[in-house]
C-alpha cells in the first residue's frame, strides 16, 4: 500500500500472525466502541470489523491455500509496485528478497496448524496452488521469475556487490516456492479434502466481507439466473447481427481472428493508448479527473497469476502510479475486440479512477476510508463503468459491444456458479444447460464455455478463483446492482437538477463502503 514509503518488510502467514492481525480487530472493535458517534467513518470501521472478527472466530482466516489472495500469489505480488531504478531502490528489493524464505516458512507452518486443526483445504485448489508454486520457482536450475527479477539487477546495478546479492536471494526464494509446491503435492494433496465447496455458513461469513452487507442467498441466486437470460436474449440478437446463424462461441472465434494483435508488447500499447484516449475524452464531460490520475499503466504480469486482469491502485504518496496488470496467459496473439470494456473496468472510469480518486482527498477522509476497499463497492463500480461507457456511446462498434455483454454474462454467471459451487444448489430445471443437475466445477467450466463465451482454459482458471476467494465472485454484479438503483433514484428525486458529473463525483469522495451503508449515503447526496 506504500503506507509511510518504501518497506522491505513481508507477511507472518504463521498461526501467530493470524491470531495478531485477529487480536488487531478485537481491539479496534473495543476502541471503538468507546467512541462511536454514529459518523459514517464509525459506521463503515463497525462493519468492517465485526464481519472480520466472526470469520476469524470461526477459523476462517485460517485457509491459506487459494489461488488468488494467499500467500503463495501474495509475497511474489508485493515486488511489482517496487521502484526499480536506483541502486537504492534493489537494495530494498533485495532485501525484501532474501525475507522470502522465511514468509513461505511462515505461509506452510500455518497451513499445518490449519490442517492439524482439522481445516482441511480442497484437493483442487492444492494443486492448483502447487502448480503455481512451480510457476514462480522455476525449474530446478534456478530460473523462474525471482530469478528474472535478479537478471533486472544485474541489468541496472552492473557493479558491486548488489547483483551477486541478488542472484542468491533470488534462488533461496526460489527453492522456497517450489520446496512448498512439492511439499504440497506430496503430503498434502492426498489427505486434502474431496468436496470444493465452503458450504453455507463459512460462505456467509465470506459474502459479508465482500458485500459489506447480509446475503439473501435465495434472492441473489434466483436474480443471477434471472439477469444472465436477459443478457443472453441481447448476446444472441448481436451475434446474428455480426455472424448470421453462429453462437457465441464461433462469433468470438471470428472476432479473435478479425482483431488480433502480434505480440505481447504491441498489445500492451495497443492498451495504453486506449487507456489514454479514455482519459482524455471523459475528462471534463463525465468526471473532472485531477492531475495526478491522468497517467494510469499498463502492464504484463508474470505468468502464474490467475488469467483475470487486475488493478492496482497509486501509492499513498503517488510515488508509482495506478497500474493495470493484462495476463498474457501463454498468448502471443491478442485480439481486442473484448479489451475496451475490460480497460473501461480496470483502468478510467473503473478502478483507477475510484480508487485512485480518494487517495488525493487527503484533506477530507482519514486513511482508513482512502485505503479500506470493499469488494461489491469497487466491483460494482466497476461493472458500472462498463455500463455507462455504453451509455455514453463509447461501445457502439459491434464487436466492442459484443465484448461489453459477454462480460456482463460473465458476471452473472460468476453469481449462479459461484454460489452454486460452494451451496450445493441445483441449475434451476427450466434452464436448457444441465437442468436440475448440482454444479461441479467440470460443470461450472463446461457453462462459462457456453454462456460466457470462455476458453476452456480460461473459464479452468476462474472456476479456481472462484473455489479459493468464497463470495468474492458475486461481488461484482450485486455491487453494479446497488449503483444502478442508487443512480436511477438520485436521478428520479433530483430530476430535472440531476447532474451525472456531480452525482459522480459526489458519490466518488465517499470511499469505499459497504452496500448496506452505500445507498443510505448515497440518498444523502443533494443535488450540485
Amino acid at each position: 500500500m506504500a503506507i509511510g514509503g518504501p518497506s522491505d518488510e513481508l507477511t507472518d502467514y504463521s498461526r501467530q500472525g493470524e491470531e495478531a492481525r485477529g487480536e488487531l480487530h478485537l481491539r479496534t472493535g473495543r476502541d471503538l466502541d468507546a467512541v462511536d458517534d454514529g459518523s459514517t467513518t464509525a459506521r463503515m470501521l463497525r462493519e468492517w470489523v465485526d464481519a472480520r472478527v466472526a470469520a476469524s472466530a470461526a477459523g476462517d482466516d485460517q485457509y491459506l491455500v487459494r489461488i488468488i489472495g494467499g500467500p503463495v500469489e501474495g509475497i511474489r505480488s508485493t515486488f511489482d509496485n517496487m521502484a526499480r531504478v536506483t541502486t537504492g531502490d534493489w537494495e530494498l528489493i533485495v532485501s525484501r528478497l532474501g525475507k522470502v524464505p522465511a514468509a513461505i516458512a511462515s505461509a506452510r507452518s500455518g497451513i499445518e496448524c490449519a490442517r492439524a486443526a482439522g481445516r482441511i483445504e480442497p484437493r483442487r485448489q492444492v494443486l492448483a496452488v502447487a502448480e503455481q508454486c512451480d510457476i514462480f520457482g522455476g525449474s530446478g536450475n534456478g530460473s523462474g521469475w525471482f530469478a528474472t527479477l535478479a537478471e533486472e539487477c544485474r541489468h541496472t546495478v552492473c557493479t558491486g556487490p548488489l547483483p551477486d546479492a541478488a542472484d542468491r536471494a533470488a534462488l533461496d526464494a526460489a527453492v522456497a516456492y517450489r520446496d512448498l509446491g512439492t511439499w504440497l503435492r506430496a503430503d498434502y494433496a492426498p489427505v486434502a479434502a474431496d468436496s470444493d465447496g465452503v458450504g453455507p455458513e463459512r460462505y456467509a461469513r465470506a459474502a459479508r466481507i465482500v458485500l459489506g452487507a447480509e446475503l439473501d442467498s435465495a434472492e441473489a441466486y434466483a436474480w443471477g439466473w434471472q439477469e444472465l437470460h436477459r443478457l443472453d436474449a441481447e448476446i444472441a440478437a448481436l451475434c446474428e447481427a455480426i455472424v448470421p446463424g453462429a453462437p457465441l462461441v464461433t462469433v468470438k472465434a471470428t472476432l479473435d481472428q478479425s482483431t488480433a494483435i502480434e505480440g505481447a508488447d504491441a498489445w500492451r500499447g495497443w492498451l495504453q493508448d486506449l487507456i489514454d484516449a479514455t482519459i482524455d475524452r471523459l475528462q471534463g464531460t463525465a468526471f473532472d479527473i485531477a492531475p495526478p490520475l491522468r497517467r494510469c499503466e499498463a502492464m504484463l504480469p508474470p505468468p502464474g497469476v490467475a488469467a483475470a486482469p487486475y488493478y492496482t491502485p497509486p501509492a499513498e504518496d503517488f510515488s508509482y502510479p495506478g497500474r493495470t496488470w493484462f495476463p498474457t496467459v501463454g498468448r502471443t496473439r491478442f485480439p481486442t475486440w473484448d479489451m475496451a470494456t475490460t480497460s473501461f473496468h480496470e483502468a478510467v472510469p473503473g478502478h483507477h479512477l475510484q480508487l485512485g480518486w480518494v487517495r488525493v482527498l487527503n484533506d477530507r477522509l482519514c486513511r482508513f476510508r482512502r485505503i479500506a476497499a470493499v469488494d461489491a463497492h469497487g466491483e460494482g463500480w466497476a461493472l458500472y463503468a462498463e455500463r455507462l461507457m455504453d451509455e455514453l456511446g463509447m461501445l457502439e462498434d459491434p464487436g466492442q459491444r459484443l465484448g461489453f455483454l459477454a462480460f456482463q454474462a460473465l458476471r452473472a454467471a460468476r453469481v449462479v456458479v459461484d454460489m452454486g459451487l460452494h451451496l450445493g444448489l441445483r441449475i434451476p430445471a427450466d434452464d436448457p444447460f444441465h437442468p436440475g443437475e448440482r454444479w461441479t466445477p467440470e460443470v461450472a467450466i463446461a457453462f462459462l464455455v457456453e454462456r460466457a463465451g470462455l476458453s476452456a482454459a480460461f473459464a479452468a482458471s476462474e472456476v479456481d478463483r472462484y473455489l479459493g476467494w468464497p463470495g468474492q465472485a458475486i461481488s461484482y454484479k450485486l455491487g453494479e446492482r446497488e449503483w444502478l438503483a442508487a443512480r436511477e433514484e438520485a436521478t428520479r428525486r433530483d430530476r430535472p437538477a440531476f447532474d451525472l458529473k456531480a452525482w459522480h463525483a459526489q458519490a466518488l469522495d465517499l470511499g469505499s463502503l459497504g452496500l448496506a451503508q452505500l445507498r443510505e449515503e448515497l440518498r444523502r447526496l443533494s443535488p450540485a
